[in-house]
């Protein structure tokens, strides 16, 4: 609850109280103690500022601040242009040779090829489309945590991260394979990336500190 009260004799006041004078030591309440305030004000306002410019100094050193967290960057959006590439395969009753593939998923969608019933009601169409989807949730997620990198347990967290993001694709794609679909390039590049970067987010940290330290 707010209180509104004379910043010299502490008297509490209404918060419908408009008069300029303290009804009990008649003191000035809108230039009372004046300059300590501004001063207040201004160095709140220089803690505030100093926040923002460490914040986005962190960001940078964790995104940009080197040719590694600059690579790594650019590998975390990698694998949705894999799921361009054909990722699992079957070949349906006619022997023709269905191919998943991010684009064609979402055109089956929009064209009404592909709809929820068809997707609950096939498992040939659920885990593939599945998989798919938890590639472009968890590279969201891993994307978010490399933000932080310059801060306290940040490797353990991109690891965690990225650890998570394998094994729900190994899943996914056991659970392809268990229901007879095909791996095809996309999967197999992704699973490459995958491991690269698990590997970068320990160099990356190794080079972060080394220039967090050398200040």
């Amino acid at each position: 609850m707010i209180e509104n009260k004379c910043p010299k004799c502490g008297k509490k006041l209404s918060l419908f109280y408009l008069k300029q004078e303290c009804p009990d030591c008649h003191v000035n309440l809108l230039y009372y103690n004046l300059d300590a305030r501004l001063e207040a004000d201004r160095q709140k306002a220089e803690r505030e500022q100093k926040a923002v410019e460490n914040f986005l100094c962190k960001l940078k050193l964790s995104t940009f601040g080197g040719v590694l967290q600059t690579v790594r960057f650019i590998l975390f959006f990698t694998p949705l242009l894999y799921m361009l590439l054909p990722v699992f395969s079957w070949r349906q009753a006619d022997d023709l040779i269905y191919q998943f593939t991010l684009q064609g998923v979402i055109i089956g969608f929009v064209r009404g090829q592909i709809t929820f019933d068809l997707i609950t009601g096939n498992q040939m169409y659920l885990f593939p489309i599945l998989t798919m989807a938890s590639v472009i949730v968890f590279s969201l997620a891993v994307i978010i945590s490399s933000f932080f990198s310059c801060t306290k347990n940040a490797l353990l967290r991109n690891i965690c991260f990225s650890t998570v993001n394998i094994l729900a694709l190994t899943i996914g794609t056991v659970l392809c394979i268990m229901k007879g679909l095909d791996i095809s390039i996309g999967l197999y590049i992704t699973f490459a990336e995958y491991i690269i970067t698990f590997v970068m987010h320990i160099l990356c940290d190794r080079k972060i500190k080394l220039k967090t330290e050398g200040k």
